[in-house]
């Protein structure tokens, strides 16, 4: 029999424990990024953490200082740092004394030659390091540098953000009533005035078009889908006022493909998407990526730029977003097949703040003195959706898990 629906997360168990940081001896955090749109957001988050010092980091210390002017008072240490992250060395990162990097620049499909330059020089420098990438080879990758990790006793985890942390936590708690997963599909639906950027809009178009190795009930055995291309229709459920419309969502590619086959071995079907919105917009999108699939265009990566540039008179719609995450799998108790989901919403000013709650929840636990296991890997296994909970209620993103009939 399959333990696939017993797994748990290994953190709680293998917390290690370190001196507690106080005002006096705070925990010294270098946010790479600290004044863009990912790391702001985290430094929002743990502006009032008393025993917390953030070198908000980028490459202009003046840019840093303006946007650290529009938090007001804080009770966290925040200070503005000019830090060119191409040319970030150990020596560097040592001078700095860092206990805790945090890479929230990216994008991380594109780091060239050397992708894990910064978490070897925090291995290096003896400093944690954490990201909130999102790019499969980058995420499952980062296994590489476990061994260094551990030999240095310090801890390093890629993909600490809504995937695969927050969506894997989610799935786990899916999966608990089962002893074997078979389907899996999910969504995530941002806002309509969400701002994502031309990084992450380069990110997103560097793949689109391109066929994914994924098992596939759809369609018969073999089949391939197309990233931008293959759709599925879902709606995002939460008994609450402002519910999101029925929305079509397009393939995209996430670090949870591999991670979710290693771990429920049984999956025959697995789909991730993400439905933007106006969604004419995002038909045009899936349009182009067709062409590419086709060889008829090369690639939509140079559209990146003015695609920012058109998102900025392009957020009409309800100011909502949203993520939905369904499973299906034979229940240990009965045998039978059973289906649950787990669906969330938030405002438009909540719901930009998801991506960034892993890394914050991580910065929380250091300062009560507790570290993740030392070694290198993914962010899938560390974090329960209990722990995530009373962040959501914090920021009112409401969320629930429910069994499907």
């Amino acid at each position: 029999m399959s333990d696939e629906g017993a797994r748990a997360p290994t953190l709680a168990a293998a917390n290690a424990v370190s001196s507690l940081p106080t005002p006096e001896s705070p925990l010294r955090v270098l946010l790479l990024g600290g004044y863009g749109r990912f790391g702001f957001r985290l430094v929002r988050l743990l502006r009032d953490e008393p025993s917390a010092h953030i070198l908000v980091a980028g490459r202009s210390a003046a840019k840093a200082k303006h946007r650290l002017a529009t938090l007001g008072e804080t009770r966290a240490t925040l200070e503005p740092l000019a830090l060119n992250r191409d040319t970030l060395d150990a020596a560097r990162l040592a001078a700095l004394r860092p206990d805790l990097v945090i890479d929230a620049s990216g994008p991380f499909q594109s780091y060239g030659d050397a992708p894990y330059r910064i978490p070897e020089a925090a291995i290096e420098a003896g400093a944690d390091y954490l990201d909130i990438a999102d790019g499969t080879a980058f995420v499952t990758g980062i296994t590489a540098l476990d061994r260094a990790a551990q030999d240095a006793s310090v801890f390093v985890r890629s993909g600490v953000s809504t995937v695969p942390a927050l969506s894997f936590a989610a799935t786990r708690a899916l999966a608990a009533p089962m002893d074997e997963v078979h389907t899996l599909q999910s969504g995530i639906a941002p806002s309509p005035k969400a701002v994502m950027g031309p990084n992450v809009l380069r990110a997103i178009l560097s793949y689109a078009g391109r066929r994914l190795d994924l098992p596939q009930a759809r369609g018969g055995q073999g089949r391939r889908p197309v990233a931008l291309v293959d759709a599925r229709r879902m709606a995002i459920e939460v008994d609450r006022p402002g519910k999101l419309p029925m929305l079509t969502f397009y393939l995209v590619d996430v670090p949870d493909y591999p991670l979710l086959q290693q771990t429920y071995p049984h999956l025959r079907d697995l789909w991730f998407g993400a439905a933007t919105r106006p969604q004419a917009v995002l038909h045009g999108l899936a349009g182009g990526s067709w062409l590419v699939s086709k060889g008829w265009l090369p690639r939509l990566t140079p559209l990146a730029g003015l695609m920012d540039r058109a998102s900025a008179f392009l957020r009409f719609g309800l100011d909502r977003g949203g993520m939905v995450i369904m499973v299906t799998g034979r229940a240990r108790a009965s045998g039978d097949v059973i289906t649950r989901r787990f669906d969330l919403t938030a405002d438009g000013t909540s719901g930009p703040q998801i991506p960034s709650l892993a890394c914050a929840a991580v910065v929380r636990r250091r300062l009560k003195g507790q570290r993740l296991s030392p070694g290198a890997a993914p962010a899938h296994e560390d974090f329960t959706l209990e722990e995530f909970a009373p962040l959501f209620e914090a920021l009112e993103i409401g969320w629930q898990i429910r069994d499907v009939t």
